[in-house]
Parts: structure tokens; sequence; C-alpha cells
């Protein structure tokens, strides 16, 4: 099996911050898998985002405790063949793409986040990368994502597993 691997930078590749109105990035972290794929970057965004029951009942709980202090919440979308801007999937907006990038943020009262999903490809090979970023607006927002973190690091590597399993 493929090893996932974990950095603590954005990839030079990316174009995550693109727009520079991001501000200051208080956490970042990248997950990276190699994998034998011709498929689209859309086509890996829907295979990286097929997250177990687990997941889905933790992001259901997520919802149900920030509802009450008026944060954002999403809920399952069904998977498209082509991302545009814009374009919602679960608690994710498209802000930006290209051929090899997807890149989905939100904005909230406690922090803003962007997460993309882009792909190197060499020959055969193609590296696909998981990279999420973090803004803390305020002390809630540091204090919400101490929380959330190891949730979030646990769930990226389920997601880049979803590469490495065949179906």
């Amino acid at each position: 099996m493929e090893k996932i691997s974990k950095q603590y930078e954005i990839p030079s590749h990316s174009i995550i911050l693109n727009n520079g109105t991001f501000g200051s990035v208080d956490y970042v972290d990248s997950y990276k898998v190699c994998i034998k794929t011709e498929e689209t970057v859309d086509e890996i965004l829907n295979r990286v985002f097929q997250s177990p029951r687990w997941v889905d009942t933790l992001m259901a709980v997520r919802n149900a405790i920030v509802s009450v202090f008026n944060l954002k919440t999403g809920g399952k979308v069904p998977p498209k063949n082509q991302y545009e801007v814009g374009d919602k999937t679960d608690i994710f907006t498209i802000s930006a793409r290209n051929d090899n990038e997807i890149v989905m943020a939100e904005e909230d009262k406690h922090l803003n986040f962007r997460t993309s999903v882009s792909v190197v490809r060499r020959g055969e090979d193609c590296e696909v990368y998981l990279t999420t970023i973090v803004h803390y607006n305020n002390f809630f927002g540091r204090f919400y994502f101490f929380f959330v973190k190891p949730f979030h690091q646990q769930i990226m590597k389920v997601c880049m597993r979803n590469l490495l399993t065949t179906d």
C-alpha cells in the first residue's frame, strides 16, 4: 500500500492563496499520496470526499453544536462531474480552480479556511495533495480549532486513503 505523507507547508504549485485576500496563515497541513490514475481533478475530488459513516456522524454532531453559535453548517451534496467556482460541496464552496487544482473555502465569524485537492502528473504517476489552511479571526477561532484539529487531521488521512483503495 502506498504511503500518505504529511507536510506542513503549502505545495509550491498550489493556487490556494492566489487571490491574496486570505490574510495570515495560522495553520497549514498538506497530505500527499502517489497513485496511478488518469482521472480528472474533479473525479479525484469526488473520491477524496467519500466519507465513511463515522465522519458523517461526527460532522452532524459538529453542525448541531456550532449552529447554537450561529456558525456555518453544511450537509451532503451530490458529487458533480465538473465543479465551477461558486458550486457547493458539503460545507465547502469552490473558490478557485484550474485543470490541476480545486480550492474550496469558507469564511465564518471565528475563522476562515481553504482546502484544496491538487494533482501533479509525472507520466503514469499522479501526486495528489490535500491541503488545508486556516486563518483565525479571533480568540474563538483559535479555541475552536484547538479542539477540531485532531479530528481534522484524522479525517484528512481517511480522505486520502480513499485514493489508495481500488473498487
